[in-house]
């Protein structure tokens, strides 16, 4: 029998920064480790363009690690989706978004973080949602 797959949304309300202003953050692929809970994120590979689809980022926190591929990039729209390629973790097929929205007021954004995965055997769907929540509580953190 096949499991279903787990799907689920983390999102953060941001009142003192702009969405240019945390789209120069969240939007650099390539340097998630600027906001996440995470050792190291560099681009792997020779010849790819950073922020360009196909592009593979390596995520490293203590012993774990993930090849993350970029799938689609849309600076004007502030969002982005990538795959994890290979990991660790015990992560089998991931994918997952990431959007900067605008506040109601003319300051303030909102960050949506999405996915949809296979089952992590150990995990659980709400602990995923959970370390995304945590990542975009640190990255809070940047803008008090």
């Amino acid at each position: 029998m096949e499991s279903e797959k787990w799907v689920g949304t983390a999102s953060a309300y941001f009142p003192s920064a702009s969405v240019e202003e945390m789209w120069a953050v969240v939007g650099e692929f390539c340097a998630a480790d600027r906001w996440m809970h995470l050792d190291a994120c560099y681009k792997l590979g020779e010849g790819q363009e950073e922020n360009k689809p196909g592009c593979v980022r390596l995520c490293i926190a203590g012993q774990r690690w993930s090849k993350e591929r970029l799938v689609a990039f849309d600076p004007t729209g502030h969002s982005y989706r990538y795959d994890v390629a290979d990991n660790n973790l015990g992560i089998g097929d991931y994918s997952a978004a990431v959007k900067v929205i605008p506040g109601d007021g003319e300051r303030g954004c909102r960050v949506e973080w999405s996915f949809e995965s296979d089952p992590v055997l150990g995990w659980s769907r709400d602990g995923v949602i959970a370390r995304l929540q945590s990542a975009l509580g640190s990255l809070g953190k940047l803008f008090q």
